[in-house]
């Protein structure tokens, strides 16, 4: 995390609340991150089985329009969860425990 701001590399926030980055890099590392966090279960804000239109309602301020494009970039519609799109295996709970191989804890 940057000194001054939530992300690596992150160098302040424009009029619009959208994050600003020194540079493409930094601003693509954070976004790799974010989605590397969702995918693996460790995001308080997303979910593998969030639809991208989901996604936009907590990530942009326009999600419809946000929706929308990111699903026509990706060759998806907006209902695309990112499970489908990552062709990842469903989550599976089974008793009160979280299967996923990388945390095998009783869920809280």
């Amino acid at each position: 995390m940057s000194a001054g701001g939530k992300y690596d590399g992150q160098v302040g926030v424009c009029k619009a609340g959208h994050v600003k980055f020194k540079n493409d890099a930094a601003g693509w590392a954070a976004l790799y991150h974010q989605i590397d966090k969702a995918l693996a279960g460790e995001s308080k804000f997303y979910r593998q089985d969030m639809t991208l239109a989901q996604v936009a309602k907590k990530y942009a301020a326009n999600s419809r329009i946000w929706a929308k494009n990111v699903a026509h970039n990706l060759g998806v519609t907006p209902s695309t969860t990112l499970q489908e799109y990552f062709e990842l295996a469903p989550e599976m709970r089974l008793y009160g425990f979280d299967m996923r191989a990388s945390n095998r804890a009783p869920v809280q």
